[in-house]
């Protein structure tokens, strides 16, 4: 179908034309295709001679010949027509210049009059407005139900700003206590909200004074106190907002359930237990002591995301898992989130780090012993912490500094689940799931002959690898929100952000001490800010040095920030295979931004 007149005038043209993802066709007036670029091509399969039909409806609806005789496009633009069971937007050009770069197949003279169409495809983008608006319908039907609830409703953001509040919270309120509250930070309305711990956990306790007095003035008497309940709101594998619900708190000999609040000076907060220290107490309890749970694995990334997967598969079983990442990377946050997953979750949690103690007490640790066994012997003896764990989980961390002595008995009570204590006679079954931790590359120290293989293979029946930041830098702004907002609770006062090139600082760290070496930088930057935004000279030594020695060598940080843009390039086509769609979708950009990015690169 297509051939061209052989000037370099129009090459570019045809170059342009079939990089197109629009159909583009050239019709006469009788409606006879005398060009399509490649897309044109695959649409209507010009090659072959197919889709007849298609092509006969699309002249059906265009009706060139009046177009041609009225000399006029106007009535055929933005008109949308389906083809194939794709649906189509149109857009036509009539005109004579066109025809002079062509020499058309069928011998058609050059320079006659042709009629320029053009054909985008819009079915998906009609499918994600439907998508859209059925989800703005959802969520309008959600907020009229949220309105006509008889509970006070407040939601807030990962910020702490209130994005929503009912007419049932107005009513217990004093008049106008909401007036400007929409966006404002519920921190700065609310004097309850710093007893709750922000946690995973629901939280519940009695505010005597809800409300924060003005300025200047102090607190007044004579306020219903209300019990309020905070339940945080997850999704996309985290806990991104929260709800807090308030209800007229009953009187104290008909709590039920609300644990009456103490006598406090008027003005105060009285909060029933569990308090915040307790609530995470009673967490603890509940959860057989694991502290942390899946949720706080911070970051939206892919190597994140299927970190998560990976760890709600394997809490499932019971099975040995060894964790081998580098340090600061979050191994005692994977093996909490194992036991707090899995049926276990109410059994004790036991962790022991091989590396804190001298050979001679890890021993008696990790075995336990009985009275008289050595000097100094509790009478009565004393559980090791495999016993301790009988039912749970027991975590051992830096388990490559382990002595070869020590890995052997270790391999027995994983061979034969149970456990002799030192100076004793008897054994003790034992019924515990083992996780180990290291930084080490055991399979380098396998063959420094300083591992046991067999102990090794015991242990990594299941194998799990968490990322270092440096590979996932995608997670550095909900990094940053995250330890923005622990800070500030830690420290008492509002800071509301990173300056840019703060960000583009950390986005060009390497983090050798992955996430651990992070949050330290935002608790640096606390300790000495002034005011209530990180800049750079609140960032620690090292990283300025970093920073200021790839600015010098790149000249400046966008130029470097190019560069950075196209390593990650680079490194997902090799992940790929070179596969460049793919390696666009892995990145979550558009192939034609690729392509840009990798155009940078070349001198």
């Amino acid at each position: 179908m297509r051939h061209f007149m052989p000037d370099t005038e129009f090459s570019p043209s045809h170059t342009v034309l079939d990089a197109f993802e629009d159909a583009f066709l050239l019709l006469d007036s009788s409606g006879r295709p005398l060009y399509a670029n490649q897309a044109a091509e695959k649409l209507f399969d010009l090659a072959k001679g197919r889709r007849k039909s298609a092509l006969r409806q699309l002249i059906k609806e265009l009706e060139p010949a009046s177009i041609f005789q009225i000399r006029d496009s106007a009535a055929v633009q933005q008109r949308k027509i389906v083809l194939e069971e794709r649906i189509f937007l149109v857009r036509a050009q009539l005109g004579g210049q066109l025809g002079t770069r062509f020499e058309i197949e069928t011998g058609a003279h050059c320079g006659q009059t042709r009629l320029a169409v053009i054909l985008r495809d819009i079915t998906d983008l009609r499918q994600l407005a439907a998508d859209y608006s059925a989800s703005a319908t959802q969520l309008a039907r959600m907020t009229a139900a949220l309105r006509q609830m008889d509970s006070g409703l407040l939601v807030t953001d990962a910020w702490g700003r209130i994005v929503f509040f009912n007419p049932a919270l107005e009513a217990l309120l004093p008049p106008a206590a909401l007036v400007r509250a929409q966006g404002a930070r519920a921190a700065d309305i609310f004097a309850f909200m710093d007893d709750f711990s922000q946690g995973t956990a629901q939280e519940k306790l009695r505010a005597l004074q809800p409300l924060l007095p003005p300025p200047g003035q102090a607190p007044t008497d004579g306020t219903t106190p209300l019990a309020v309940t905070r339940r945080p709101l997850m999704y996309c594998n985290g806990c991104h907002d929260a709800l807090y619900i308030f209800e007229a708190a009953p009187s104290d000999e008909d709590a039920s359930g609300v644990i009456p609040a103490p006598s406090a000076a008027p003005g105060t907060i009285a909060s029933s237990p569990p308090t915040a220290a307790r609530a995470k107490a009673e967490e603890e309890r509940n959860t057989g002591g694991a502290q942390y749970a899946l949720s706080d694995f911070v970051g939206q990334s892919r190597e994140i995301l299927r970190l998560k997967e990976m760890i709600r598969k394997v809490a499932r079983t019971s099975s040995t898992v060894l964790i081998q990442s580098e340090s600061g990377t979050g191994k005692e946050l994977l093996a909490h989130s194992l036991h707090a997953l899995s049926k276990r979750s109410h059994a004790p949690f036991i962790k022991l780090n091989c590396a804190s103690l001298p050979e001679s007490l890890l021993e008696s640790e990790i075995f336990g012993y009985e009275a008289g066994a050595f000097t100094g012997a509790k009478k009565g003896g004393h559980a090791g912490r495999f016993e301790q764990a009988h039912g749970g989980t027991i975590f051992l961390d830096e388990i490559g500094e382990m002595s070869l002595p020590l890995q052997a008995k270790l391999l027995r009570i994983i061979q034969e689940r149970e456990v002799q204590r030192l100076g004793g006679q008897s054994t003790r079954r034992v019924d515990v799931r083992i996780i180990c931790a290291t930084n080490c590359d055991l399979s380098a120290q396998m063959r420094l002959q300083l591992f046991r293989s067999d102990l090794y293979y015991r242990l990594s029946v299941v194998s799990i690898s968490i990322p270092p930041l440096r590979e996932h830098k995608e997670d550095i702004k909900s990094l940053v929100i995250h330890f923005l907002r622990h800070y500030s609770r830690l420290f008492q006062r509002r800071v509301k952000g990173v300056s840019k090139d703060v960000y583009n600082a950390f986005m060009l760290y390497d983090w050798p001490g992955n996430v651990r070496e992070f949050a330290n930088v935002i608790e640096y930057a606390f300790n000495i800010l002034e005011g209530d935004l990180i800049e750079m000279e609140h960032l620690p030594s090292q990283l300025l040095h970093q920073a200021d020695a790839e600015l010098k060598s790149s000249g400046n940080m966008d130029a470097l920030l190019r560069a950075y843009s196209v390593r990650l390039v680079e490194h997902a086509l090799e992940r790929c295979k070179g596969h460049k769609s793919a390696a666009a979708k892995a990145l979550g950009i558009s192939r034609a931004t690729l392509y840009r990015l990798l155009a940078q690169d070349r001198p």
